[in-house]
């Protein structure tokens, strides 16, 4: 085995001893290591290489078995090492049993030795059953540093859970309660693990979902002829601490809830026969947070932009007639075709026929609004308006509303260019990805766990789960 390392490497040298014990008696032979050339290179390559010179790693028995040396182990780290075919040669549960210690760490250029404690034995959950093996702790003699390599390897640091049950806990938890992602798991997957470690689990993986997102690289998709952003806002039941002084709704004017801010990105290439939008098959992804307006700007850019914002053709952004919206389109989306959705706009107008008493003339007005003809639309109601009290005060707000958003309005023309006018997917998408999950009885989240499940069901129905387990993975 020995020789076997040294014919792919120079820098290897492999010392061949005879064994004795205390009486004289053959004991076999041992082999050293000598990588000393190994640690020159490395230290050239400015990587820091703890080899152990000419450490005894590899005892040849009388017998002819091989094994290690008691109390040393062999381990590797992934790095782009000129050692090349050398980690094929062991399989899994050989390597961990025969580290070679090539820790490295960039922009070090002295050589540094880890103190080397006996292998502990331990064990984890795994997909088929507990999984035991045995690990060596490191320590630094000059900071008290420690590290466990094997666990390093294997990805159960700080946890006690295998990579693959970390993954059914997580799609677990964002799908459902941890109380019914326990009883899942148990029933369906026969893996025993505490609603906690479900939670824990969840919420650790939705916010290192929400740090690979934002550090995904921007590849130039293929130009889109319409490419929509879309967004709204949705409350979630919050725990009392979290909604402590904030202004609501309640009748006290309390609050019980903070405002989640739901966006979505999808594209259409064509349309019916008939001029109606279609959106594209798998082509909607979703972003969320519990966040200031302003934060959620630059996700919800950051997004588009991932999605083809430059190279798109056309950019078409539905919202509904709030005021932070408004900013966000001026902000990010300066050249975008901004629609404010058809069916808020409908929403208004109802109420404002509801004041002036003229539920009569509401089917006349929508006439107008489906025609952009908001001109008109104001002379009809103007004459209707209440003379006096909070009736007419309101009806001025609801009028005003739409003769502020009349560029916003031309429903006519925008759908002759066949666009959508509504915001349906976004609508759907606050209920899919908030409300079927954080909106469920006697749940009340805090800022931060709720924060870390929104983006753990974003990239699951955003169909980017995958991709970020085998970024991680890599």
């Amino acid at each position: 085995f020995g020789h076997h390392i040294a014919s792919m490497h120079p820098a290897v040298q492999i010392r061949k001893t005879r064994a004795a014990d205390k009486t004289g008696q053959y004991q076999g032979e041992h082999f050293r290591i000598d990588a000393s050339g190994v640690r020159r290179m490395l230290c050239n390559q400015n990587i820091l290489f703890d080899p152990f010179p000419k450490r005894k790693l590899f005892q040849k028995f009388g017998n002819g078995r091989t094994g290690p040396t008691p109390g040393r182990q062999l381990f590797v780290r992934k790095g782009n090492l000129d050692l090349p075919n050398l980690i094929p040669t062991f399989k899994v549960h050989f390597v961990l049993h025969f580290f070679v210690l090539l820790a490295y760490w960039r922009n070090k250029s002295t050589v540094k030795h880890l103190l080397c404690h006996n292998p502990i034995q331990t064990h984890f959950p795994g997909l088929m059953g507990t999984v035991e093996y045995r690990r060596s702790l490191f320590v630094c003699p000059h900071c008290g540093a420690s590290r466990f390599p094997g666990d390093e390897l294997l990805d159960v640091v700080g946890t006690g859970f295998s990579p693959g049950v970390r993954r059914l806990m997580a799609r677990a938890g964002s799908r459902t309660s941890f109380v019914e992602a326990e009883s899942d798991l148990a029933t369906y997957a026969n893996i025993q693990v505490n609603r906690r470690d479900i939670e824990r689990i969840a919420e650790h993986l939705g916010r290192e979902v929400e740090n690979w997102r934002n550090h995904l690289p921007t590849l130039p998709p293929e130009p889109v002829p319409i490419l929509y952003v879309s967004f709204d806002g949705t409350a979630v039941p919050m725990r009392r601490q979290e909604v402590a002084g904030r202004k609501g709704r309640q009748p006290d004017g309390s609050a019980k809830g903070r405002e989640v801010k739901v966006g979505c990105v999808f594209t259409q290439t064509h349309t019916t026969d008939e001029g109606f939008p279609v959106r594209d098959n798998d082509s909607t992804t979703f972003v969320a947070g519990l966040e200031s307006s302003t934060l959620f700007g630059e996700r919800i850019y950051q997004e588009a932009v991932h999605r083809g914002l430059d190279q798109a053709r056309t950019v078409v952004v539905l919202t509904d007639g709030a005021a932070y919206n408004k900013t966000i389109v001026q902000t990010h989306f300066p050249k975008a075709t901004h629609i404010i959705d058809l069916y808020h706009a409908r929403e208004h107008l109802h109420a404002l026929a509801v004041l002036c008493r003229a539920t009569d003339q509401e089917e006349k007005w929508k006439d107008l609004l489906d025609q952009g003809a908001i001109g008109q639309l104001a002379d009809s109601v103007r004459p209707l308006i209440p003379k006096r009290g909070i009736p007419r005060k309101e009806a001025l707000k609801e009028l005003s509303y739409f003769l502020k958003n009349k560029k916003l309005m031309q429903y006519a023309q925008f759908r002759r260019q066949g666009f959508f006018i509504g915001s349906g997917v976004v609508e759907a998408g606050c209920r899919t990805v908030v409300a079927q999950r954080l909106k469920q009885p006697g749940m009340f989240w805090s800022v931060r766990g709720a924060h870390a499940i929104l983006q753990l069901r974003c990239g699951f129905l955003s169909n980017l789960f995958d991709r970020f387990w085998d970024d991680r993975a890599a």
